[in-house]
Formats: structure tokens, sequence, C-alpha cells
């Protein structure tokens, strides 16, 4: 991925397939996708600033 703009479409991507109500990713799990599923290094402000975003959207996640 060429932009770290690009870091809220991985997230959302990864909220999608690998979370729900039930299955929660710790911090820790999304930077570990992050890195194996996009080779992505992302810290946990980041994770936070996009979860905000996403949040403002529309998209419920926590």
């Amino acid at each position: 991925m060429p932009s770290s703009k690009a870091n809220i479409i991985c997230l959302l991507q990864i909220l999608w397939e690998y979370s729900d109500a039930e299955n929660i990713l710790s911090m820790k799990d999304i930077k570990l996708k992050m890195k194996l599923l996009y080779d992505r290094e992302i810290d946990r402000r980041t994770v936070y600033d996009c979860l905000n975003a996403l949040n403002q959207l529309g998209y419920e996640v926590t």
C-alpha cells in the first residue's frame, strides 16, 4: 500500500473479516494482522485515529 492513508481501509477490512460483537480484536491482534496481511507497521495511536474516523463516518467500531 503506497500511502499511510490506506491504514483506515486496511483496518476496516481486518475488522470486517476477523471481528464481530463476540470476537473482539485486541490492539496486539490488530497490529499483528496489519503487519502480516498488509506489511504495514502501525502504532496504537494510529489505530485509535482510524477507529475514530470510522466512527465519525458511521461505522460502529470501538
